[in-house]
């Protein structure tokens, strides 16, 4: 998968749905809401604990809010 350059696709991720070791579900991030903005707001009111999650393994990960990026028209070729 291409991706634009200096950009990692955990970047991408607005949103994550977790369930702990205790079975508890816990959403982090930004997820829309009915009849809310739908523009993507990934940091909200502080800092995003997504990326404390996007490698664990104690936690599973039951969904995801993801940024869709337009494709881009035409890479340019390397010389």
């Amino acid at each position: 998968m291409i991706t634009a350059p200096h950009r990692t696709r955990a970047e991408d991720l607005a949103g994550l749905e977790l369930v702990l070791a205790d079975g508890q579900r816990v959403r982090t991030g930004w997820w829309p809401v009915p009849g809310g903005p739908a523009v993507v707001q990934p940091h909200g009111t502080g800092p995003s604990l997504n990326h404390l999650f996007t490698q664990a393994s104690w936690v599973a990960v039951t969904a995801a809010v993801v940024r869709l990026r337009p494709r881009p028209g035409r890479w340019p070729s390397c010389p």
